[in-house]
């Protein structure tokens, strides 16, 4: 098996079991479970999105811009993209150590923390969309720059 073919499945399972920790309603009581199901999940997929990036996606960037040089703008942006998703990435787990901290003060009224909470939630949902939009493109890229349709040139 190739990288690719070993990351894709673990990036995926990744982004489900944060995308799932971060939906799953928070029940009356059970914060510190919530977030603790959102630091796991999290680190998990920390663990994975660097590599998955660095040995998938840009490998694939650099076999876009081999095969079809007019799709360079558009890898730079995938690039430049790349780069964004990691800086909200780091975003988003300095915002979860924040509520961490929160969590032990906040035990008897949840309501102090919950629209931080509610933001880390939305915070989190975006990110896994733009990974997942991310992933997406690359694929779009990679199809377009191996199967397009040049014309026959005059």
């Amino acid at each position: 098996m190739t990288v690719q073919q070993d990351l894709e499945p673990v990036i995926t399972e990744s982004l489900t079991k944060l995308e799932t920790a971060l939906l799953t309603p928070q029940v009356s009581g059970e914060l510190d479970g919530w977030v603790q199901s959102v630091r796991e999940a999290t680190s998990e997929l920390g663990s994975h999105l660097r590599e998955y990036m660095d040995d998938v996606l840009h490998a694939q960037y650099v076999q876009i811009a081999k095969v079809d040089n007019e799709l360079l703008t558009q890898v730079e942006q995938m690039i430049a993209e790349d780069k964004n998703l990691l800086c909200e990435f780091d975003g988003f787990v300095a915002e979860l150590d924040t509520l961490t901290t929160r969590v032990p003060s906040a035990e008897k009224d949840e309501l102090k923390v919950a629209d931080h909470r509610q933001h880390l939630e939305a915070r989190g949902t975006a990110l896994i969309l733009r990974i997942r939009k991310q992933r997406t493109a690359a694929a779009t890229w990679m199809s377009e720059a191996f199967y397009r349709d040049r014309g026959r040139g005059d």
